[in-house]
């Protein structure tokens, strides 16, 4: 009782919180159920780790958990106290949703929301209570707070579980109550994350952030941003109240968040250029530091940028973030092409000719001087490849398409390391070079595909290729595609794909699409 007493108060006394445990855990068999729940949520409330006192009350329950005493809020408050605190126990949390599934029907809205919520945090699947908390939770819905309808929507979309009916029941609750900032944000976060456009909830929580939206933290702005621009969802007054509020406190965020809300920007087409300078000065110096750097963050930055008509800020990112990946630059990348910038292409390429793409990427380069009708600094390329001895079977085409006479020393190509970030890439090539005939298309296609599915299935691999059977699925649907200028049309295709499949996958998917395009339409 004194632990639970400090807990609710938020008190911490460190040396009688140890007194407490080690009593605690020389009497653990004396304790009741809720002496065990209560106990276990004290220690996590105050943040306070003690893993001998979390085992014993661990092996405890274990014995006591068929006791008819185990209440479901005991098992949910000990469930919630180890994800607290970070502590993965198999058995405990195994046996812990057993005994849940039992007593759902015990179970109260705050009960299910911290079950879901502690199994999420712990990044723990289990299917069948995950099931029996849905279906007790949309029975349930109107009892929910705001905070446990943001928890449990949360911990469905962290674990990747997508339960139509609990969504929408969430939706219609969530819609009926004054949600928190944060909830605003991690409900827009889960349903972006488990792709369902729910248009009335999205409308929803776009009225309500731009209401409340000096509360929001800036992670809670980037959040929000994100969520919208991943459902391709354009609420104008939403994206300019983000961008608003951000400008003041900028450098308060995270490079993620600076990240996420330039690309939310971009992706919803509201370039503030004012924002967007301020998000690239901000992100020059993190970007610039390799201890800190992100590929990922600066993937996001890099495609922002690139979608503005002026790439002078894309390129300064670019010049700081020397430590980006391929992908990371192809952003800008295709910026330059699309828009014909020759010495802006030749410049990335440059810079992406080392490693394992050093031989590849040169070798792009030699083809855009080409294109560009500069044959003499083709050749130039192609003679230092030659004496670096990295020049491939494509550098003689190459080299004779170029007008110039001789041969090149021909080389094998080096199998890739396998610790290179293009491994598998690098031996696709390789393999198409040793196995495909030079000119024809229709062989080059074949051994992409033999490559797929000879050699990288074996090991557990796979390439993203829409080709053999799935190129020919693909080939029909385009064959009896139905043209999409109306809301008829869209729903036609729909329709149909739910008729060919008829799974609730499918359906779901299917209504997404509807949702989305008539989104889109409406925008055009």
């Amino acid at each position: 009782m004194t632990a639970w007493s400090y807990a609710t108060l938020r008190g911490v006394d460190p040396p009688l919180m140890d007194a407490i445990a080690s009593r605690s855990v020389a009497t653990i068999l004396e304790f009741a159920p809720l002496d065990l729940a209560n106990t276990a949520w004290s220690y996590a409330t105050l943040q306070l780790l003690d893993e001998p006192l979390l085992s014993a009350i661990a092996c405890a329950s274990l014995r006591t958990m068929g006791a008819p005493g185990f209440t479901a809020q005991a098992l949910a408050n000990i469930a919630w106290a180890y994800a607290n605190v970070r502590l993965h126990d198999g058995p405990l949390l195994n046996a812990i949703a057993e005994a849940s599934i039992a007593r759902i029907s015990q179970c109260k809205a705050q009960d299910l929301a911290n079950l879901s919520w502690s199994f999420a945090a712990l990044s723990l699947r289990h299917t069948p209570l995950l099931a029996s908390i849905a279906e007790s939770s949309v029975k349930q819905i109107s009892q929910f707070t705001g905070q446990g309808l943001s928890n449990s929507v949360w911990a469905f979309a962290t674990i990747g579980c997508f339960d139509e009916p609990l969504l929408d029941a969430i939706a219609a609750a969530a819609m009926s109550l004054s949600l928190h900032h944060q909830e605003l944000s991690n409900m827009a976060w889960a349903f972006a994350t488990l792709q369902y456009l729910h248009e009335p909830l999205l409308d929803s929580i776009a009225s309500a952030s731009v209401r409340k939206i000096g509360d929001f933290k800036t992670r809670h702005l980037a959040n929000t941003a994100w969520s919208f621009a991943v459902m391709k969802y354009h609420h104008r007054p939403l994206i300019a109240a983000i961008s608003a509020a951000a400008m003041p406190i900028i450098k308060e965020m995270s490079p993620l968040s600076l990240a996420s809300t330039a690309w939310a920007s971009a992706q919803l087409a509201y370039l503030d250029r004012q924002l967007l300078t301020a998000i690239a000065e901000s992100s020059l110096a993190t970007l610039s530091q390799p201890e800190s750097f992100d590929d990922g963050v600066a993937g996001m930055a890099l495609w922002a940028f690139s979608q503005l008509d002026d790439l002078s800020l894309a390129w300064q990112l670019a010049d700081c973030a020397q430590g980006a990946s391929s992908l990371s630059l192809g952003a800008l990348l295709g910026a330059c092409e699309r828009r014909s910038m020759v010495d802006g292409e030749l410049t990335l390429w440059r810079r992406l000719a080392r490693g394992g793409l050093s031989s590849v990427a040169a070798t792009a380069e030699v083809l855009r001087l080409m294109d560009a009708g500069r044959l003499d600094e083709a050749c130039r390329v192609l003679k230092r490849l030659e004496a670096e001895g990295l020049s491939n079977p494509a550098s003689q085409v190459l080299w004779r398409a170029c007008g110039s006479g001789g041969q090149l020393a021909a080389f094998q190509m080096k199998p890739p390391h396998r610790q290179d970030p293009h491994d598998k890439e690098l031996r696709l090539l390789a393999y198409v070079l040793t196995h495909a005939k030079a000119g024809d298309a229709r062989s080059v296609c074949t051994a992409i595909e033999e490559f797929g599915r000879d050699v990288l299935m074996p090991a557990g691999q796979w390439l993203k290729v829409a080709g053999d059977e799935k190129a020919a699925v693909l080939a029909d649907a385009l064959g009896q595609a139905v043209p999409l200028t109306s809301e008829e049309g869209l729903s036609y295709r729909v329709l149909e794909v739910a008729v060919r499949h008829p799974s609730g996958e499918h359906r779901r998917r299917g209504r997404n699409l509807l949702r989305f395009l008539r989104n889109q339409l409406r925008h055009l």
